[in-house]
């Protein structure tokens, strides 16, 4: 297959608690746009190129960032040799081949795929673990079943045979109770120097005190967003008495995301800087929240996720995942490709609207909602806090709301039309139950019973879970979300062991968002350009603080600088023909958020020209398609979709015939680049291939709108029970 950027970069392993997860190789990159995603597509089915085609022209995603795979199996259920190998590892290549690695933090399915991954190889090996540290698994709680969307967050430890992500404490992105907070930021060597420091700050010895302080900034230094050692350096010093250096210490936690202002006034390792006017004033601005649980965080994949949850640098001392949900579910007990597609419309647009409603916790009698029931109260009071409306109702559905910004549900069967509610766009639901994420089988309502009546996301678990609240999203799960995180960071966020969660819907959703703001002149976009030139780059006077930009080209990231004003681009190291240049702006904040500028460009510096054209601007789905491509350079000349060759044609004049059915329904761009070929039709990597405008137009068809099978309303028996 032909591919315009031939980069070949690392992949790097980090051991941690005894199993490794996969890394990109760092950068600078943040995550929470289009330029984050790395989408995967059913090639053979209709139904996932329907849902891909409205989300590359919704969300924008690169051509680069997309990936099609052929002769994947067509049932929701699969074997880990199949997932590993016909999908895993096609899209882990496709990111390092194209020198995408270090800002993919998403890896997004389309419909139709493997929903469910037999692993009962990982099972046994889990079970040995524990009998070779003399403990019996209680395997009837891992049931060897895994879903696509777990196994991809967890790929390194799928891809080396670790069982590690199978426990019920295997995400260290969760954000877990603040008792660990600073307590256990480390393992190993790394830990036990932290833990002396902490002892020499809570003792009485000057000497130990000192050797704290030199401790501390040794591991701060090769860990600069670990918390814990920065709060720790701030009762380092209030003990030594050196106010200055405490006050400083604890501005740079604040930074970090320290919260806690009643718990930083009643620490009695600060007594002696307390009366402190400065120190008074800081104490008085930090947020107050409760000390209940870390840090909400945005997600990067190059970061490494410590025991406490918070973020280390040092080798060995945390992991790092892959976000990932897929679009939809539209075969066997699923949705329809319209309710998909009209769910997709809604999510996109529910972006930044900072939406006004309740977030609903319903209480019964049923093991389902007991299950997380204690955590009710501290999601609820948060959520309060922050402004919003929050209730606990003593019913199995919030009853006539029309304005349901999220529910927290446990009932094995039920039906959202008949509760009187309506979703927010946007808005996350989540059921406690068996089988929600169980797509091939009847029995239970399925998760997509939400998203077709509105919710922008759900889940559920692909096997008899039990009922243990480590399996399913956490109730402060609304309160990510409403902190501004897109719908996976919320949900990854809320999950401590999500090994057999499916998790359905747009994964970069945020409707709480706040995101940067700016504007980009000195270019007119698509107009011919040449030599060297200037982006004048201008945020906006009200924007929220922001901590720099990211020049991306053609899906690649280039060029990173932390302030606004000029940014070069020297064309002359680009091919001629059309680019995509697009300016991403970060927020200085916990959650980095960003937003994006796209700017299509026409270069030109040496007359090399292609072009694409067609007749007509819309076509049925059952069409035969004819194109007409030209160039003045090249030996051949390949027709690209979403960035793989549909097909490669030798000669300067070609005509392109195919049938619309391959590159699927809904909105879609294609485009013609000339490439120099070797004697079997390959490409070669020192030609720079030219790429022509990309020829935008329609696939029309008919778009499902009954769904193949219907779900019960509820099962005879309930399934999940408490674990003995």
């Amino acid at each position: 297959m032909f591919n315009s950027k031939r980069v070949t970069l690392g992949i790097f392993w980090v051991a941690f608690c005894g199993w490794a997860m996969l890394s990109i190789a760092p950068s600078n990159a943040r995550a929470g746009g289009p330029e984050n995603v790395m989408l995967v597509v059913n090639a053979d089915s209709p139904s996932s190129k329907l849902l891909a085609n409205h989300y590359v022209d919704l969300r924008k995603i690169p051509s680069t960032n997309i990936v099609y795979l052929n002769g994947l199996p067509n049932k929701e259920i699969t074997t880990l040799k199949v997932f590993k190998e016909q999908i895993l590892e096609p899209v882990i290549a496709a990111i390092k081949t194209r020198g995408l690695e270090g800002h993919i933090d998403y890896i997004v399915y389309s419909s139709d795929f493997p929903t469910s991954v037999k692993v009962p190889e990982h099972l046994s090996a889990l079970t040995k673990v524990f009998e070779e540290a003399g403990a019996k698994l209680q395997r009837k709680l891992y049931l060897p079943n895994a879903s696509i969307t777990t196994l991809t967050f967890f790929a390194a430890a799928v891809l080396k045979d670790d069982p590690g992500y199978m426990t019920l404490q295997s995400n260290s992105y969760y954000r877990r109770p603040a008792s660990t907070l600073l307590s256990r930021p480390f393992i190993g060597k790394a830990q036990e120097a932290y833990q002396e420091a902490v002892d020499g700050i809570t003792g009485d010895d000057d000497q130990a005190l000192k050797k704290s302080e030199a401790i501390l900034i040794a591991l701060f230094k090769v860990n600069p967003r670990q918390l814990a050692v920065a709060y720790r350096l701030v009762q380092c010093y209030a003990k030594m008495g050196n106010n200055r250096k405490a006050t400083e210490w604890l501005n740079r936690s604040v930074k970090l995301g320290w919260q806690y202002r009643d718990y930083t006034r009643e620490d009695g390792l600060l007594t002696n800087i307390k009366d402190d006017p400065l120190w008074q004033g800081i104490v008085n601005r930090i947020p107050d929240e409760p000390f209940d649980f870390v840090p909400t965080l945005g997600f990067k994949n190059r970061y490494q996720y410590g025991p406490n949850s918070m973020l280390n640098a040092l080798p060995g001392q945390g992991n790092r995942f892959f976000l990932s949900t897929t679009l939809g579910v539209t075969r066997n007990y699923g949705i329809t490709e319209k309710q998909a597609l009209d769910q997709l419309r809604r999510t996109v647009a529910a972006d930044g609207t900072d939406p006004y409603g309740t977030f609903f916790f319903t209480e019964t009698s049923d093991v389902r909602t007991r299950t997380r029931k204690p955590n009710f109260a501290s999601a609820v009071k948060r959520l309060k806090a922050m402004g919003y409306d929050a209730r606990v109702v003593k019913a199995k559905l919030p009853k006539d709301s029309r304005r349901v910004l999220g529910v927290t549900v446990g009932s094995a069967g039920f039906s959202w039309p008949a509760s009187g509610s309506r979703f927010v766009p946007g808005a996350i639901a989540d059921n406690l139950t068996s089988y929600g994420g169980r797509m091939h089988a009847q029995g239970q309502t399925k998760l997509t019973e939400f998203l077709a009546y509105g919710a922008a996301g759900a889940s559920g678990t692909v096997t008899e879970p039990y009922a243990l609240q480590a399996k399913f999203p956490h109730p402060m799960i609304h309160v990510h979300y409403a902190k501004g995180c897109t719908l996976a960071e919320a949900f990854y966020q809320s999950v401590h062991g999500p090994m057999q969660l499916l998790i359905v819907g747009d994964a970069l959703c945020r409707p709480f968002g706040k995101v940067p703001g700016y504007g980009v002149s000195g270019i007119v976009p698509s107009t011919e350009v040449s030599g060297k030139i200037e982006l004048q780059i201008s945020p906006d006077a009200d924007s929220i603080p922001i901590a720099g930009y990211q020049l991306f080209v053609d899906g690649q990231l280039v060029h990173v600088q932390p302030a606004a004003g000029p940014m070069a681009i020297d064309t002359t190291s680009m091919a001629d023909g059309h680019h995509e240049v697009r300016i991403v702006a970060i927020a200085n904040n916990l959650l980095e958020s960003s937003a994006s500028v796209v700017i299509p460009l026409q270069v030109n510096n040496n007359d090399h020209q292609v072009t694409l054209a067609t007749a007509a601007k819309r076509f049925l789905n059952t069409d035969d398609i004819e194109l007409t491509a030209t160039s003045n350079l090249g030996d051949a000349i390949a027709l690209v979709h979403n960035g793989r060759t549909i097909d490669q044609k030798m000669g300067r004049e070609v005509t392109f015939n195919f049938n619309a059915s391959l590159i699927g329904r809904g909105p879609v761009q294609l485009e013609a680049i000339a490439v120099s070929v070797d004697a079997v039709g390959e490409a070669q990597a020192e030609f720079q291939p030219v790429a022509s405008k990309p020829l935008s137009f329609e696939i029309e068809g008919p778009i499902s709108e009954r769904k193949k099978y219907e779900n019960p309303p509820k099962p005879k028996k309930p399934v999940v029970t408490k674990p003995k």
